[in-house]
This record gives C-alpha cells, structure tokens and sequence, in this order.
C-alpha cells in the first residue's frame, strides 16, 4: 500500500502568506515552521497550522528489485533522484562509470545512458527507476 506524506499549510501571525511543510501530525508542522522561520520574538502560538491534502505526496511501499541490489546500487540509485530527502525527485541523474551502474543500466533496467563524457557517463533513471528510488526515500525525511 502506498505511503502518504502528508502536508500542512503553516501561517506566522503578521506575515503574509503561508509556507507548506511535510509532516506526521499538526504539532511536528507547526515546530518545523517555528525553527525555520528567523522571527526573534515569534512565539509556537503565532503559528497557524491547517491540512493541505492538495499538496500531499503518495510515496511507493518497497520494491522488491531491492532485495535483489547491493548497496552501492542503492546508494546510487536514491543519489540519483536527489537522496533521502524532502525534496527526493528533483532529478534523475548520476554522473559515473563503474560496474555498478552498467549493472543497473543493462541487467536491472533502472537506468540509461543519457550522454557519453570524456571521463564518464551520464545515466538517467528509467520509469522502473524512478518508482524503485521514490520507494526507498522515507515517509519523513529528517531536516
């Protein structure tokens, strides 16, 4: 079954507009907005904080070609869509040229090779690739 990161819309008291942050429950949001905002004299009670399913992320469960795959081929493939982070999936490129990734390219089918270099490869991420990256990235990314 997929993982819902959920969001939160959060609003500081005198300012306009709202910033969205992802987390578990209302109370880990509205903390997040607290430590990121640099207000001196803002207080926890300033902060508004309400669901924002519009901007919710559906993340896959485990792949099972995981189980199949060492770790440096993990390490790779999640590098490659930006690592295990809020902002996992902001692209789909490794930049390299070892076995590891002719194995992911040829054997496995996560990967392409996108254009030659003279000192390597750049390899972009398959569809197949990008659902096996999202599905090891955690629900809540820690900051």
């Amino acid at each position: 079954m997929p993982r819902l990161r959920k969001a939160w819309s959060c609003r500081v008291k005198g300012y306009d507009g709202a910033g969205i942050y992802y987390a578990e429950n209302q109370g880990k949001a509205r903390m997040q907005c607290f430590r990121s905002v640099e207000v001196c004299d803002l207080r926890v009670v300033d902060i508004t904080v309400r669901r924002a399913p519009e901007f919710d992320k559906i993340l896959p469960d485990r792949h099972w070609l995981l189980e199949h795959m060492t770790d440096n081929q993990k390490h790779i493939v999640l590098h490659s869509i930006g690592g295990d982070t809020e902002r996992a999936g902001y692209r789909d490129y490794f930049y390299g040229n070892d076995l590891d990734l002719h194995r992911l390219t040829f054997e496995f089918g996560l990967m392409r090779v996108h254009s030659e270099q003279p000192d390597g490869i750049y390899f972009e991420l398959t569809a197949i690739g990008r659902e096996v990256a999202m599905s090891m990235v955690s629900t809540y990314p820690r900051a």
